[in-house]
């Protein structure tokens, strides 16, 4: 099946790829990862939305409601809900299925979703996806009607065909005294190596992910949030 070829970095915000495009669509319009949610429509065939239809209710006005709720999500997990938005309507444009019936998903529909991704994608990957639909249902006002008990058993069932090459090894733990090793070879003098001891040292005493501690890169640092 297609999903075998498909490999995306879930913490991407660029653009499509060769070889990763759905099939063109208006309601699809090429974005970055973060901002598919607010940008890819559901089918207007499709359950209507009742804030659309509210007498009192501009155009305008429900564009500031999508994009109040949208700003409830950090960029990183737009960009991760984002791909898995991608890689569901790709697995739909491959198996013919119609935009009317892409969203709100049919039980059936999803969990075939599922099931074709289980063995290639890790769980942690495919619960970000399947979070990334049902935030996508949610922005636009379309109903999920998926039973849970089933598709948490269908959840489980693929995470545990995942690939070995989809799960780390385990490490030896992080202790006091590899972050004195660091220290031993670290100039406390230098702005940037005292940088990187006080990271390490904060990181390790507060219990915090380094990945939330740090910029995720060089180009997304926003001085508006992050210190210098």
């Amino acid at each position: 099946m297609f999903i075998e070829g498909v490999t995306i970095s879930y913490q991407s915000q660029q653009p499509l790829t060769s070889g990763l495009t759905p099939s063109p669509s208006p309601l699809r319009p090429h974005c970055l990862a973060k901002d598919r949610l607010l940008h890819w429509k559901p089918s207007a065939a499709s359950t209507d939305l009742p804030l659309t239809v509210h007498p009192i209710l501009s155009e305008a006005d429900f564009d500031w409601i999508l994009n109040v709720i949208d700003a409830s999500w950090g960029s990183n997990t737009k960009a991760t809900y984002g791909a898995g938005l991608l890689v569901f309507h790709i697995f739909c444009d491959s198996c013919n299925v119609p935009k009317i019936d892409r969203c709100p998903v049919s039980q059936p529909l999803l969990l075939s979703f599922i099931s074709t991704c289980a063995g290639t994608y890790s769980g942690n990957t495919l619960s970000n996806y399947i979070a990334g639909i049902r935030a996508w249902h949610m922005l636009h006002g379309r109903p999920w009607l998926l039973d849970l008990d089933t598709l948490k058993a269908t959840m489980e069932g693929a995470a545990r065909l995942a690939p070995p090459s989809t799960k780390c090894p385990q490490r030896d733990p992080f202790t006091p005294d590899i972050i004195a090793l660091f220290k031993s070879q670290l100039n406390l003098n230098d702005p940037l190596e005292a940088a990187i001891y006080a990271c390490i040292t904060v990181c390790f005493w507060g219990v915090a992910r380094v990945g939330e501690f740090m910029v995720p890169s060089i180009n997304a640092f926003d001085p508006a949030k992050h210190i210098t």
